[in-house]
Order: structure tokens, then sequence, then C-alpha cells
């Protein structure tokens, strides 16, 4: 194909006009001179404007992977795959109400939003920024997309603190990125995005309603909806915010001055932020005790050993955050009939866990409320058990000691058993 022909194709198209234009155009401009009808002109240049490439995406793709290259460089507490463990995540800037609100550590605002826990959540998160990104940096230009992944990855972690039990930690891009797929749902009804509206709706209903509304929050993976939510919600108000700053003869919405000073100064503070991360790792990298890489057995053999005694305290006190640590001294403690610390340590087993949302196996948490349940039936306190137990007892987990907790519950009358103590029941 000739270039003539190439180039009448994109503007002319096959009509009587495009053959005119693809037969006049090399004479002209061998002539020095340029001689496009005027529409034709300015829809060249619009189509132009529309397309640039998406440097700032791609550029907030490569921090974030920078910064998930960090955080396995500084890990303190690597997990079996070498992916940050949970005091890791502590130390590099994760937040939680508690060490937001309670350490005084406000900098985890902006830092938790930049942090991911794994490799496939940094990949999907950037699966989906590079979609919604560069469909709004060609809309609305990199200046209020940079805005906008400021905002709305605030609002995802403040909701998410504000929403989420107070030790429960956060990290991530997702409140930010729901925040743009909402900024983009809000943007496709201007008149500048007329030609892509129903693709970018389609788009962000098929991403946000499965990211918004907890389907399976027991069975899932664990997702922190509260940020989900936090972030989209910040992405609508914006989205309503451009679109009235946003004449139809304008390329790109009004207000670009202020939106750059709004990307550059979330630059700048999330800079200052890692600084001061940096600053504090040490004191968390030496008070961080790391996750225990290999655990005893908690076998019927094992609890008969004296030495097992040792062991499992000796665990507690090398890793007191480890919520299995816990479960094993508080098994054999169940085992030697020491009902109140079995108690205790299966309590402070469950606070653990609650506070590293995500980062154990999924059956851990079943496991734990198995285990006190089956305290409690031992204290006699039925109801409390039963309360304990219930949430549980549906959940199919494929899981042998699971099932076998299970099966033990079943014979005391629990999870839907024969009950014949049940008028032993007490009130707490």
């Amino acid at each position: 194909m000739s270039e003539e022909a190439t180039f009448g194709r994109r503007v002319g198209g096959d009509g009587a006009g495009g053959s005119a234009l693809r037969g006049a155009l090399p004479q002209t401009l061998l002539a020095g001179a340029m001689v496009i009808e005027p529409e034709l002109k300015v829809k060249f240049a619009v189509r132009s404007a529309r397309r640039p490439a998406p440097y700032l995406t791609l550029a907030i793709i490569g921090a974030l992977a920078l910064i998930y290259a960090a955080e396995r460089h500084f890990n303190i507490s690597p997990t079996p795959d070498t992916t940050p463990g949970p005091n890791s995540l502590i130390a590099l800037g994760a937040a939680s109400r508690q060490l937001v609100f309670g350490a005084h550590e406000p900098w985890r605002l902006i830092t938790a939003a930049l942090l991911h826990a794994n490799l496939a959540h940094i990949v999907g998160n950037c699966i989906v920024l590079l979609m919604a990104g560069a469909t709004l940096e060609r809309l609305i230009g990199r200046a209020w997309l940079a805005a906008a992944f400021v905002i709305c990855g605030l609002g995802g972690t403040v909701a998410s603190i504000l929403c989420n039990p107070s030790q429960t930690t956060t990290v991530g891009a997702s409140g930010a990125i729901m925040g743009l797929l909402a900024v983009a749902l809000v943007i496709s009804f201007h008149v500048h995005a007329a030609d892509r509206r129903r693709r970018i709706q389609f788009a962000c209903a098929r991403i946000a309603i499965p990211a918004l509304i907890p389907f399976s929050s027991v069975q899932g993976a664990p997702i922190d909806y509260n940020g989900h939510g936090g972030g989209f919600l910040a992405g609508l108000l914006l989205g309503f915010l451009i679109r009235a700053a946003w004449p139809e003869e304008r390329v790109h919405p009004a207000g670009e001055k202020l939106a750059s000073r709004v990307g550059l100064a979330g630059a700048a503070i999330a800079a200052v932020a890692f600084l001061l991360v940096a600053l504090r790792y040490p004191t968390y990298a030496q008070a961080g005790e790391p996750y225990a890489s290999e655990l005893p057995q908690a076998t019927p053999q094992a609890l008969q050993d004296p030495d097992f005694d040792r062991r499992t305290a000796r665990l507690v006190q090398l890793y007191p955050h480890d919520p299995r640590a816990r479960l094993i001294r508080s098994d054999y403690l169940l085992a030697r009939n020491d009902l109140y610390p079995a108690e205790a340590e299966a309590r402070a087993a469950i606070d653990e866990h609650d506070a590293w949302a995500g980062a154990m196996p999924r059956i851990l948490e079943p496991m734990l409320h198995f285990e006190l349940a089956q305290i409690l039936i031992q204290e006699r306190r039925w109801k409390s058990a039963e309360a304990e137990a219930d949430p549980w007892c549906d959940v199919q987990f494929r899981a042998r000691l699971v099932e076998q907790q299970r099966e033990t519950l079943l014979g005391e009358g629990l999870c839907g058993g024969w009950r014949n103590n049940k008028a032993q029941m007490e009130g707490s």
C-alpha cells in the first residue's frame, strides 16, 4: 500500500473526498503547503490528542513495581515463597487504625496504598490499573489522572482503617484503582467519551461489581471491601467534579493546573512518607519477630511428651504474633486439661489472626474458632461455645484437621449435633 493511500484511509475515508485527498496530497507537500479541509484538520487533531501513549499510567505501574521490589529486598519476615511477611509489611508502611492513630504514624495512609502483599496482588492490580489508567489518561489528561490516583488512594486507605477492626492491617493500590474505575464510569457519560461509552461502562461494571460485593467473605480470598468501597466513593465524587469542570468545547477538563499541583503534592508527600518509614524501619525490624518457619506437629504422641510443654512455651515466646504457635500451645494445654490458660492462648491466637487478615492459610481461622469452642465446652459454657462455632459449621474446607474438629463438635452437640446438655447452657 502506498503512503498516499495509507494517509487517505486514516483521514479521508473511501469516498470521493478521500480519493481527491490521496491524489492531491503528495504534490501539495512537495510545494511546501498544507491544504487539508478545516473539518478534517480538526478531526485529525482531536484524534491525535485522544491517543497519546499512557506515559503516566506506565510510570505509576513502574513505581509500584519498584516499591514491591524494595519490599522483597527489605523483607524481615519472609514467608515460604519469599513474599513479604506481616511484620515486614508493618515495618514498610502498612496501615491500621492502631498504627495510624495509636502509634501516631499518619504517613501510613499514603504508604499503605503503594505496598502489595504478594506477586499476584501487584500483578492483578497493575493489569486493572493499565486498563483504567490508560483510558482516563487519554480522556481527562495526565494531570487529572495523577490527582485522581492520589485522592482515591487516600480515600481507600481512610475507609479501610475507619471501618475495619483497629488491628487489621491494609496494603494495596486497590482503593486507588477502584476510584479510577469510578471516575471512568462517571466520565463515560461526557460527550468526549461518547465513542467508547459502552466499552468503558462494561469494563468498569465487570471489574467493580465483584470487587465491591462480598459474594463469599468466608471462602473467598481476603479482600478489603471497605478499602475498595472508600476508593470507589472518592472516585465517584471526583468524577462528578471533573464532569462539572469540563466544557464540551475543551479537549480535557478545566482545572489542570490545580490537578497537577495535587498530583505533584501527592508524589512529594509519598516520598517524605517513605523517608519516615525508612527512619522507623530499624525499630520495627528489631521488634518484629519473624513468623515461625517450622512448627512442631501437635500429634497425640507429641502431646504426651513432657518436653512438648517446654517446646510450645518456647515457640510462643519466640513467635508471639504467630497464631499457629499459640494454637499449638492451646492444643497442648487443652490436652492437659489446663482450660483457662488454653482459652487465653486460643483467644490470643484469634486476635493475632485478625490483626494479620489474609497472611495465614484460610483453614487456620475455623481451626482457631473450633479450638476455642472445644475449650468452652470443657468449661461447660455451652452458649459461648455454640456462638463461637456456629458461624463456621457450614463452611466447607478440604482439610482433615478442620473436619476432625467439626466431628468433635458434632459429638458434643454443636454444629447441628445432638444436644443433651442444653438445659445446662449458661447465659454468657
